[in-house]
């Protein structure tokens, strides 16, 4: 099973990851583990997977995932700070 992993403030610089409940291990693609928006990890992805996993992935994500295009890990439109959820 596939779970999406909000890493927003853990110092990493990036908002989001994947992790594999049974690898017990996070997504790694094309040398990357994490991601700053959707777009940056569709770019990626599509390398690797069929259009049918990518939609799977979008699928667990939340809608702030979408909606955030740079890489601003603070943005309250972001869904980060509670006003913006």
């Amino acid at each position: 099973m596939i779970r999406f992993v909000d890493v927003r403030g853990q110092g990493l610089g990036e908002n989001f990851a994947f992790w594999n409940t049974v690898y017990d291990q996070f997504i790694y693609l094309g040398g990357e583990m994490a991601w700053s928006n959707w777009e940056e990890f569709e770019e990626v992805a599509m390398r690797f997977m069929s259009p049918g996993d990518i939609e799977r992935y979008r699928r667990l994500s939340p809608a702030w995932v979408e909606r955030c295009p740079d890489d601003d890990v603070e943005a309250w439109a972001c869904g980060n700070s509670e006003a913006g959820k």
